[in-house]
């Protein structure tokens, strides 16, 4: 019963193909989907699987848990932790980059004193103890494009002069 059940067979098919009580294969399904909702090989298998270019200790952990060994709590949760640490650390970078992601409250971006567009690689906590010294003094920055524009009308006023 339970190799159908793991071959993706309902109780249904259960009690059809090995005349199996309806409610004996209902009962026994539940327990199953319960008891391989708590695999631990399973759960390894998921946490290992999306690591790539791992430090060579989590790389230890990811070819023991291949092996079918059964890491410990502690093993599980440098896995975890190393998953944190490279979600965090992607997530910055992204907001830092991408000046269409929102930014968490308290964080602000250098944006161009003309047309406010903001800048990438720069984002500050305007709470922090820098955070008006970085308002104060990037606030006049401009971005190429409004440098570029600015330099044209300042060429156009001197030939007119």
């Amino acid at each position: 019963m339970y190799e159908e059940f793991q071959n993706q067979k309902g109780p249904a098919y259960v009690t059809a193909k090995h005349g199996i009580h309806p409610e004996t294969s209902q009962e026994e399904f539940e327990r199953f989907l319960v008891m391989s909702s708590r695999d631990p090989y399973d759960l390894q298998d998921k946490l290992t699987a999306t690591i790539s270019d791992p430090p060579p200790e989590i790389q230890l952990l990811i070819n023991k848990s291949s092996q079918h060994v059964l890491l410990t709590n502690n093993e599980i949760i440098s896995i975890v932790t190393f998953k944190m640490w490279n979600y965090a650390d992607s997530h910055i970078q992204n907001l830092v980059l991408d000046t269409l992601l929102d930014l968490p409250p308290g964080l602000d971006r250098v944006t161009c004193m003309i047309c406010h567009r903001p800048f990438t690689g720069v984002v500050y906590d305007r709470n922090s103890e820098i955070g008006p010294f970085v308002e104060y003094n990037l606030s006049n920055f401009l971005c190429e494009r409004c440098k570029l524009l600015r330099e044209d009308i300042a060429q156009r006023k001197d030939l007119v002069t």
